[in-house]
C-alpha cells in the first residue's frame, strides 16, 4: 500500500487495514476459495485479467452452459463477489482497497437455479484436494434449496466453511434454518456499522460484515468493460468478506473445522443490537479474529513489523543490462518489456506500490515490485500506474531514423505514456487505445526516432492513466531502421506467386501484411483509426466487382466508424467505404455491403483500411461481387 493512503470506510469499519499491517504475510496464498454465483469477469485486472494456472481465477465452469468458461453475461454479480474475496490491490477515487485475502486462487463455478448451485458443490467435493478448496461463497437464485441440502452437508463434512448472503427482504422476512451449526448466512451493516434496514435476520443469522456502499470490482455488461463501483448495496457483499477471512483463519492452522471458524468470528466481533428482532449479532472484526486464531491454536501472535524507528538505508545498487549485456538494436529488434534493466527500485524502474500484481515469479529475484504477469508463451509489464517508469540499456549498431512500436492493450481507453533517450524526450505523448480486452494487443508506433550510434538507456515513462486507473499492459517495443524490411506485424506484403479470387469468401484472418491490428482465430480485431491488413494478389476477373460485404461484429455504440477499401497502399485510391452499423454486440456477427466507386478488375492488392477513432468492428471475412 502507497505510504500515508486512505482504505475505503468498509475495510476501516471491519479494521482490515489494522490486519494488513499487523499480519502482512496472512494473505491466503496457497489455497483456493470458490465462487458459486452469476460468473466471473476473469480479465478484470483486480482479478488478474486471465484465467487458468498462473492466474488468480485459477479454474471455473458454466453449469449452464455445460462449459468451460465461467465468464459473466449479463449479471456482473459473482466479479463483485470475487473481489471482496481477493482483489489484487486498488485504488479507487483516492481511496485504497484490496480483497480479504488478496493472495487467494479463486475458482469461478456459473449458476442460476438450485441445480446449478447443487452441481456446483459437488464439483467442489470432487476437486477439493486438486485445488486446495478451504471454502465456498454461494448464492442461490432460484428453485428449491432442498436439491442441495445434502451436497452442503458433505462440503461441511469436508472441512470447507461455507457461506451466502442472508437476503435482502428486510426485518420482517426471517432467515431460513440452516441445515447444519456450520451452514453460515451472513447480513449487512451500514458504513457506521448499525444493521442495514434491507438485511433478513432472525435467530439462524450467524454474523454481519459490510454490505452498504461497499467499494468493490465490477462489471459493466453494456459496454463490456471492467469497472469500480463505491455504491454496491446488499448482503451479497457482506458473505463473502466472511469468506475471505475463513480463509485467512485456515492458513493460520488449517486444521481448524468450519464451525470453528465461525466460532472465532462471532467471538472476536463488535455486537451490533437489532431493535426488529430484540436480538444481538455480532460484526466482523477481521483484525480481532486473527488474533484469537492465532490465540486459540496455543501459538504467539505475531508481531507487526515496526511503524516507527530509524528508516534503513537500502543498500547500494547499479543498474546493468538484464541479460548482463546491452540490448542491440539493428535493423529490426524487439525488447520485450519484461527485460528492463537489473537494479532495483529507483535505479532501473519506479512502481508506485511494492506488490508484484500480476503475481509473476519471472523477475522475482531482481524486480519484486514491477507488477509482471505471466501470459500464454511468455511475459508482460501490467498494472502501470502514472509516474511509473522501466528502464532499458541499448546498443545502437547504427546510427539513423528509428521507428518504435509498442505493443499495448487495455480493457477501455488506456492513459499516455512517452519514451526518452538518455534523458530526452523522443515520442512525445503517446496513448493506449481502447483494444477491447487486457491481452488483446495492438502497436502504437512513433515514427522519426533519431538514434546515434553506441550505448544508450531509454526510460519508458507512464503519463497518466485511463477509464480503468492504469496506462495499459506493455508486451514489448521495436526499433525499425527507416528503409529496413520489418519482420514484425507492420510488413508491408511482398509480391506472391499465384493469386485468389475475390469473387468467393476470404478470410479476414488470412493478410499479407498488417498494422495495428490483432489476427485472431476468427477474424481480426483491435481496428483502429490509422490500422490496416493487406491482401495481396486477389483476382476479380475481366468481369470485375462492383460491391464488397464483410461479415462484421460491432457494439451498437461503436457505429459510425468506416472501413476503407484501397488499391495498391495504406494510402492508396479509396475505392469504397462502409460505414459500419451496429450488429449488437461485438460477438454478434452480421453482412454489411460497400458499394463500389471504381469497378475493380484483374489482379489487385486490396488494403482495408480503418477510421473513425477506435473500436472500428471485428471482421470475419470479406468477398466482392
Amino acid at each position: 500500500m502507497l505510504s500515508g493512503q486512505t482504505w475505503v470506510p468498509a475495510a476501516r469499519l471491519i479494521h482490515q487495514d489494522t490486519a494488513a499491517a499487523n499480519f502482512p504475510n496472512l494473505t491466503g496464498a496457497g489455497e483456493a476459495v470458490v465462487v458459486i454465483d452469476s460468473g466471473v469477469d476473469y480479465k478484470h485486472p483486480a482479478l488478474g485479467g486471465g484465467m487458468g494456472a498462473g492466474y488468480k481465477v485459477e479454474a471455473g465452469y458454466d453449469f449452464e452452459r455445460n462449459d468451460g468458461d465461467p465468464m459473466i453475461d449479463s449479471n456482473a454479480h459473482g466479479t463483485g463477489t470475487a473481489g471482496v474475496i481477493a482483489a489484487n490491490p486498488y485504488t479507487y477515487k483516492g481511496l485504497y482497497n484490496q480483497g480479504i485475502a488478496p493472495g487467494v486462487k479463486v475458482i469461478a463455478l456459473k449458476e442460476s437455479t438450485a441445480a446449478g448451485v447443487k452441481s456446483a458443490m459437488d464439483w467442489v467435493h470432487a476437486n477439493r484436494a486438486k485445488y486446495n478448496i478451504v471454502a465456498v461463497n454461494y448464492t442461490f437464485w432460484s428453485g428449491s434449496a432442498t436439491l442441495y441440502t445434502n451436497s452442503l452437508k458433505q462440503l461441511i463434512a469436508d472441512g470447507i466453511f461455507v457461506s451466502r448472503p442472508s437476503g435482502n427482504a428486510g426485518a420482517s422476512n426471517l432467515v431460513g434454518k440452516s441445515v447444519d451449526p456450520a451452514d453460515v448466512t451472513v447480513g449487512s451493516v451500514t458504513l457506521s456499522g448499525g444493521m442495514s434496514s434491507f438485511t433478513q435476520r432472525g435467530p439462524e443469522l450467524d454474523l454481519l460484515a459490510p454490505g452498504d456502499k461497499v467499494t468493490l470490482p465490477y462489471y459493466d455488461p453494456g459496454s463490456k468493460q471492467h469497472i469500480y463501483v463505491d455504491s454496491a448495496v446488499g448482503t451479497s457483499w457482506s458473505s463473502p468478506a466472511v469468506v475471505g477471512t475463513a480463509a485467512l483463519i485456515k492458513q493460520i492452522n488449517p486444521a481448524y473445522t468450519p464451525l470453528q471458524i465461525l466460532q472465532i468470528m462471532k467471538d472476536s466481533g463488535s455486537p451490533v443490537y437489532d431493535s426488529a428482532t430484540k436480538l444481538t449479532y455480532k460484526r466482523l472484526d477481521l483484525n480481532a479474529a486473527l488474533t484469537l486464531a492465532y490465540q486459540r491454536k496455543g501459538v504467539a501472535v505475531p508481531q507487526p513489523p515496526l511503524s516507527s524507528g530509524p528508516t534503513p538505508v537500502p543498500p547500494t545498487t547499479t543498474q546493468s543490462p538484464f541479460s548482463g549485456t546491452a540490448i542491440k538494436i539493428a535493423a529490426d529488434t524487439t525488447i520485450q518489456a519484461e527485460d528492463f534493466d537489473n537494479g532495483g527500485e529507483n535505479v532501473s524502474f519506479h512502481d508506485t506500490d511494492s506488490a508484484n500484481l500480476g503475481g509473476s515469479s519471472y523477475r522475482k529475484a531482481t524486480a519484486p515490485s514491477v507488477d509482471v504477469q505471466d501470459i500464454s508463451g511468455g511475459h508482460i509489464v501490467g498494472f502501470t500506474k502514472a509516474g511509473e517508469w522501466l528502464e532499458y540499456t541499448l546498443n545502437v549498431a547504427t546510427a539513423g531514423t528509428y521507428t518504435l512500436s509498442t505493443r499495448v492493450a487495455s480493457s477501455g481507453t488506456g492513459g499516455q505514456f512517452h519514451v526518452e533517450l538518455d534523458g530526452a524526450n523522443k515520442t512525445g505523448t503517446l496513448s493506449v487505445p481502447d483494444t477491447k480486452g487486457w491481452q488483446t494487443y495492438t502497436n502504437v508506433s512513433k515514427s522519426g526516432v533519431a538514434l546515434t550510434a553506441g550505448q544508450h538507456v531509454i526510460r519508458v515513462k507512464m503519463d497518466s492513466v485511463g477509464h480503468l486507473g492504469y496506462t495499459g499492459n506493455f508486451d514489448s517495443f521495436r526499433f525499425t531502421l527507416a528503409g529496413a524490411t520489418s519482420s514484425g506485424s507492420t510488413s508491408t506484403p511482398a509480391p506472391v506467386a499465384g493469386s485468389r479470387s475475390a469473387l468467393t469468401t476470404i478470410n479476414a484472418n488470412t493478410a499479407n501484411g498488417s498494422s495495428g491490428i490483432n489476427i485472431l482465430n476468427d477474424g481480426i480485431g483491435s481496428l483502429d483509426q490509422g490500422d490496416w491488413a493487406a491482401f495481396n494478389a486477389l483476382d476479380f476477373g475481366s468481369a470485375g466487382a462492383t460491391k464488397a460485404t464483410f461479415t462484421l461484429a460491432v457494439d451498437n455504440a461503436y457505429a459510425g466508424k468506416k472501413i476503407q477499401i484501397r488499391t495498391g497502399s495504406a494510402t492508396g485510391a479509396i475505392v469504397g467505404t462502409l460505414t459500419v452499423g451496429g450488429t449488437g454486440s461485438w460477438g454478434k456477427f452480421a453482412n454489411q455491403t460497400a458499394t463500389l466507386s471504381t469497378k475493380l478488375t484483374g489482379v489487385q492488392t486490396i488494403y482495408l483500411t480503418f477510421s473513425g477513432g477506435s473500436g472500428v468492428a471485428n471482421v470475419r471475412a470479406f468477398k466482392f461481387a
